[in-house]
């Protein structure tokens, strides 16, 4: 009896331990894609900031600052199309296969493939802090989940997710995330996320001196460690995000 107990019990904690894995693994199985529709970008009304989304940094005075920019004005964007992918740092990412002969995984190192980044600029007459006073990011079937948001300038990256208890995201709605690497049977690193703490708008960006431009590079990509980053996310969902910038007070 005792022995019997002993089987029912391992083989219950080995059903726990893959029931665990499966939702930390949680990469697409079918190599199937997402796509976002819509982009804009904005700065506070009431501040002295201007955004462009130019391939270079335009003179000072010129048309090429606004104070709203849409998808079309993103002249560096690479693209709309999210496969799922993992990083640590939002500056190498890794995409995860599977041999179908002996089910072991593998992780290889895929550059920008599968994400999409893109350049801001910004410029203030006043100058200031640069922080994020807004987000929206929102999709039909919870691809918002799974994303990620890097924003990097200056040598300084700060990785935001969406609130996975929210399906619209707004002022302190994302979190940073920290993550660990773990390393696969072939010695290749991919990211895990261990534990999350909450962004809020405090967080600067880079610092703007008056009338000196400054370039924010932007990376969104769906993380496929992350347990939402489901099959039932990709394919026709429309995800469209927002972005707006102010000068911290």
């Amino acid at each position: 009896m005792k022995k019997r107990s002993l089987i029912l019990s391992t083989a219950l904690l080995l059903v726990a331990i893959m029931a665990c894995t499966s939702a930390t693994y949680a990469w697409f199985t079918n190599n199937t894609t997402a796509s976002v529709t819509t982009i804009t970008a904005s700065v506070d009304a009431a501040s002295s900031l201007l955004i462009s989304g130019a391939a270079a940094v335009p003179a000072v005075g010129s048309d090429a600052w606004k104070s709203t920019i849409g998808q079309a004005d993103l002249e560096t964007l690479n693209g709309t199309q999210l496969l799922d992918r993992s990083s640590v740092n939002a500056s190498n990412f890794y995409s995860k296969s599977v041999n179908p002969a002996t089910n072991e995984a593998t992780f290889a190192a895929s550059g920008d493939t599968g994400i999409i980044t893109f350049k801001l600029h910004f410029i203030s007459s006043a100058g200031g802090d640069l922080v994020v006073t807004n987000e929206t990011f929102t999709s039909l079937l919870g691809a918002t989940k799974a994303a990620r948001v890097a924003m990097i300038c200056d040598g300084t990256t700060i990785i935001w997710e969406p609130d996975n208890t929210a399906g619209t995201i707004v002022n302190d709605g994302y979190k940073t995330t920290a993550v660990d690497a773990i390393n696969d049977v072939e010695g290749n690193t991919a990211a895990q996320m261990t534990t999350i703490s909450e962004f809020t708008d405090a967080d600067v960006l880079t610092h703007l001196d008056p009338s000196v431009a400054k370039t924010l590079t932007v990376k969104i990509w769906l993380e496929g460690q992350d347990a939402e980053c489901a099959n039932a996310i990709t394919g026709d969902v429309a995800i469209t995000t927002s972005f707006q910038f102010g000068l911290a007070a």
